[in-house]
């Protein structure tokens, strides 16, 4: 099947990604989320309050710029593509046609 089908039915979804198991990235989640449970049980509920709109905000910039770099990434995957299969005039006499 095509991607751009695929991306039409909504199969193509970078975004959503697992986690595997005993992966660095694991050991550090959570490891994160137990310092924020300590960090949490020292708050009053103002502070909690505070703190959980920052993360939110935190969580909305780290989207934006998720977002971001895949957009760049994938543009320069298609000027990759574009130089690949457009015409190149090389400046040395080539030895094989077809290169």
């Amino acid at each position: 099947m095509y991607l751009l089908e695929e991306l039409w039915k909504g199969n193509v979804t970078p975004d959503e990604r697992a986690v595997q198991e005993g992966s660095p990235y694991q050991k550090i989640h959570r490891e994160s989320v137990a310092c924020m449970e300590c960090f949490r049980k020292e708050l009053s509920p103002e502070g909690k309050k505070a703190l959980d709109e920052f993360f939110n905000k935190e969580m909305e910039l780290a989207d934006i710029s998720e977002q971001d770099a895949f957009v760049r990434g994938v543009r320069i995957g298609a000027r990759f593509i574009l130089d690949v299969i457009g015409e190149y005039r090389s400046q040395l006499p080539q030895v094989n046609e077809f290169l």
